[in-house]
């Protein structure tokens, strides 16, 4: 069915297509899609739907395949740069703060992943990686052994 994807595996998904075409999904199953958005394509069926994961939503289904362009295929607009990105190593004292509303529990969540491991009464930094990019800002937890 379609849910969200938990915050931990959804930082790890690169995007692998980008919206092409607007989509409003009709059933339960389908996930909307925005001209742009960034998409990670799990399988593509032979009945030209994809199902995967829109990674602005952060929500998982099915959608036409005809409405989202591989993310190496250049005709989609060639003037476009590649995507830049920068990474930080930071210590992490926890505020938050967007610009892109997208939704309180996604905030909370991911800080709350971030500082969960801590005690509430010492406000230790946690080590983690700030990356900024053309899409936007995104923050990965360093401080626990991988």
């Amino acid at each position: 069915g379609s849910g969200g994807v938990p915050f931990t595996q959804l930082e790890l998904l690169e995007a692998t297509h980008r919206g092409l075409h607007k989509f409003v999904p009709r059933h339960h199953d389908e996930i909307e899609v925005e001209i742009g958005d960034p998409v990670y394509v799990q399988k593509e069926a032979d009945d030209l739907w994809c199902e995967g994961v829109n990674l602005r939503t952060g929500r998982q289904g099915i959608f036409p395949s005809a409405y989202a362009v591989d993310m190496d295929y250049s005709d989609f607009d060639p003037s476009a740069p590649k995507v830049k990105r920068e990474r930080y190593l930071l210590g992490y004292l926890g505020s938050v703060e967007t610009l892109a509303h997208k939704g309180t529990g996604v905030v909370c969540q991911a800080v709350r992943r971030i500082v969960g491991n801590t005690s509430q009464d010492v406000p230790d930094s946690q080590s983690c990686i700030l990356e900024v990019s053309d899409q936007g800002l995104r923050m990965v937890d360093r401080s626990k052994p991988r």
